[in-house]
């Protein structure tokens, strides 16, 4: 698993990591960025939002 300073830098050096982000829904995808901080991996990044797309249904 590759890690990365925070979401910004992932989503720019990792593509699939941008194309994921950029396909969530606008309100999960500020959450998630209120977060950015704390995401290192795509793994966290699905992990976080998939618990706040569970918050939706």
């Amino acid at each position: 698993m590759d890690a990365y300073p925070d979401l910004y830098n992932l989503i720019q050096q990792n593509a699939q990591a941008h194309q994921f982000f950029t396909a969530l829904p606008d309100e999960v995808r500020r959450a998630v960025s209120y977060q950015a901080r704390e995401l290192h991996s795509m793994q966290e990044l699905e992990n976080y939002a998939g618990e706040l797309l569970s918050d939706y249904d």
